[in-house]
């Protein structure tokens, strides 16, 4: 089939990219829970800051967003220092995190602000109501929605998009014009599909900033990596390392897969010089550094300028997040305060978990590569493009996860970026297994299979595990706005005795009537963390709530009665500042029971409490309901003659005027 014909039988790219639109759209509503704290304090926490931090609405910034150099005794002074010293200085050890993911929502909150404002004034009494009661929600949620149609649903075409290109070079193209059976059909059912882009594609993290990134760079460089001619002169290969410089000043890891990138294009631009020349005596190593200079090089340091800039406008100062951020991971290795794993953890628990069921595909895929590859070695037959380009995206893939694998923190979502590519890899391990199918059942019933095989699990993650947090601060909205009109009080104190960051803040606390809410959480940075003669609060909490909760709140000198035998905890922390007693407190059921006393002597009332996450299961070996124990668990979702849920729950506890 021609390249012009096999073009007429693709649908239009606007009908598909509305398509997955939608579908993301719908995705991004079903998610009503916490993943990790980061998808709010990396992007909707600073970005509130920015907006609606300056009109008394409060700001939370962690300590990756107000990291700054400040030079000690043992360094020399700074009158002694280069101008050159103390800009690196700063910079490596200044904030880590850049403004450059957060622009769509920080434009989304100055749009949401300037629509407020104008409803504030007009005349539009349901318009007024609409935001007095949806505000909280459209800016806690409407950049999730934003997200879906910028990043995800982008995401997923461009995994159509290459993989329509590369099966064009397998001979793939749409067997009988049926597009059920092409493998750009299957790569975007297994990207459509996978769980873990349903659960974390969608949320505001800078690991799917990457994704995208990644995504949209490789289908830019479609003919320099995949079978085309390459060249430093096209416009769209010079964009994708300018997007790829942006990406590293997101996050410095993503070099992982755009170094790689850019050495095959070198590669390629050296063996395609040879045809053109009729030279294969010699490989031209001119032509390859002449392309990693000119086009990889060259613009990606154009992409990480424009990103610099970008950050000097919203720091305010000159600031360079990525080495702020390769000095506290790498230099360091502060990031392990977080949680470490072995070496080898992304290869038999990351990259399975995050891939599902694609997995199968995915490693029947490499195994056929290497026997291409193997096979045409050995006969020394000539290795076909398709070939090519599949090991090229298995190199990427297998560098990345490498490259990821020095650093001891490791999480699911870290290798996020990597997933387009292994649906891809695996969409033409399905193809190859249905091609010479006729019979639509058997097509049919693989997608059922991996919309049964992914879908449970997505559902109970994306709607059950980990709401608690989000709900709380829900039902805290309504209840303030509910009280307001008999409130005389201006001001709000709501303090979480939780975990670390567990919960968002303001971004989901907004009432635009009521800018006056001020917001408490446990510390946990690593200015506690790293130093062993300290105790970050959150950990002092955990150890011993009723005397975390005597020195926060009064009474401070009850502190160690009940450690006799050990050293007080609570002396190491690095600041034990008094707190009024809040409004409202929100925390853990099974920490409140524990302080419950504490609560009654602060004069805290109960409000409600709130599911969070399944605790345990209790089976039932018997139908008959006499024949066991009446569960004693307040918290217990009851499948009659199956199985007890009980649930870990969040509090909410309200001050007694």
């Amino acid at each position: 089939m021609s390249n012009i014909q096999y073009a007429r039988t693709q649908p239009k790219i606007a009908s598909v990219f509305l398509l997955l639109c939608v579908y993301r759209l719908v995705n991004a509503w079903i998610i009503r829970t916490q993943f990790d704290p980061d998808e709010y304090w990396q992007t909707l926490e600073p970005a509130y800051c920015l907006v609606f931090g300056p009109r008394g609405h409060g700001c939370a910034l962690t300590w990756e967003w107000t990291r700054r150099w400040e030079p000690s005794t043992e360094t020399a002074p700074i009158e002694n220092e280069s101008s050159v010293n103390i800009f690196l200085l700063n910079a490596i050890h200044g904030p880590i995190r850049s403004y450059i993911s957060i622009l769509p929502t920080y434009w989304f909150y100055l749009g949401c602000r300037s629509f407020f404002d104008w409803v504030q004034t007009s005349s539009h009494d349901y318009l007024l109501q609409f935001v007095q009661n949806h505000a909280s929600y459209i800016i806690s949620k409407g950049p999730v929605f934003l997200h879906a149609i910028i990043v995800a649903a982008p995401t997923d075409l461009c995994v159509w998009l290459i993989a329509s290109r590369l099966e064009k070079l397998d001979g793939a193209a749409a067997i009988n014009n049926n597009q059920s059976t092409s493998w750009s059909f299957w790569a975007l059912c297994l990207s459509l599909t996978s769980w873990f882009n349903g659960y974390a594609l969608i949320r505001t993290y800078a690991n799917c900033f990457e994704t995208m990134c990644l995504a949209v760079g490789m289908v830019l460089l479609g003919p320099e990596l995949f079978g085309g001619s390459p060249s430093v002169n096209r416009p769209q290969a010079r964009v994708a390392f300018v997007i790829g410089g942006l990406s590293a000043c997101v996050r410095f890891s993503s070099l992982a897969a755009w170094i790689p990138m850019g050495v095959i294009l070198a590669i390629r631009s050296a063996k395609s010089h040879e045809k053109k020349s009729n030279d294969s005596s010699r490989f031209n190593y001119n032509v390859m550094f002449l392309t990693l200079f000119r086009l990889c090089a060259m613009y990606g340091a154009a992409g990480v300028g424009l990103g610099c800039l970008i950050d000097r406008l919203m720091y305010g100062f000159w600031a360079i997040p990525f080495l702020g951020n390769f000095h506290f991971n790498v230099l360091l290795g502060l990031g392990s305060l977080y949680g470490t794993h072995p070496f080898l953890w992304y290869i038999y628990a990351g990259i399975p978990a995050i891939c599902g069921v694609t997995l199968v595909p995915f490693v029947l895929e490499i195994g056929a590569v290497v026997k291409e590859l193997c096979g045409a070695k050995i006969s020394s037959k000539f290795i076909s493009e398709s070939t090519k380009a599949r090991a090229s995206l298995i190199g990427i893939i297998t560098l990345y996860v490498m490259l990821h694998s020095i650093s001891g923190h490791k999480e699911f979502r870290f290798v996020l970026p990597i997933l387009p590519l292994v649906n891809i890899l695996g969409g033409h391990a399905v193809f190859r297994l249905f091609h010479t199918t006729t019979c639509t059942m058997v097509k049919d019933g693989a997608i059922v299979a991996l919309l049964l095989l992914n879908f449970p699990h997505l559902i109970y993650l994306g709607v059950i595990h980990q709401r608690g947090p989000i709900s709380a601060n829900q039902h805290l909205t309504k209840t303030i706005t509910k009280s307001m009109m008999h409130r005389t009080e201006n001001t709000i104190n709501i303090h979480y005795l939780m975990g670390c960051h567990s919960a968002p803040l303001y971004s989901h606390l907004h009432i635009p009537s009521l800018p006056h809410i001020k917001a408490w959480y446990l510390d946990c940075s690593p200015g506690c963390r790293s130093k062993d003669d300290l105790v970050c609060e959150s950990d002092a909490f955990l150890f011993d709530p009723n005397a975390f909760v005597s020195t926060a709140y009064g009474d401070g000198n009850k502190v160690c009665e009940s450690q006799e035998d050990k050293q007080c905890s609570l002396q190491k922390l690095e600041k034990v500042s008094y707190k009024e007693v809040p409004t409202f407190l929100v925390i853990m059921e099974d920490d409140a029971a524990k302080i419950s006393d504490k609560l009654t002597e602060l004069n805290m009332s109960h409000v409600t409490s709130i599911r969070h996450a399944i605790k345990s299961l209790t089976w039932h070996l018997h139908s008959d309901s006499d024949s066991r124990q009446t569960s004693t668990y307040s918290d217990t979702f009851e499948i009659p003659a199956l199985v007890d849920i009980h649930f870990d729950r969040i509090n909410i506890y309200k001050h007694k005027n």
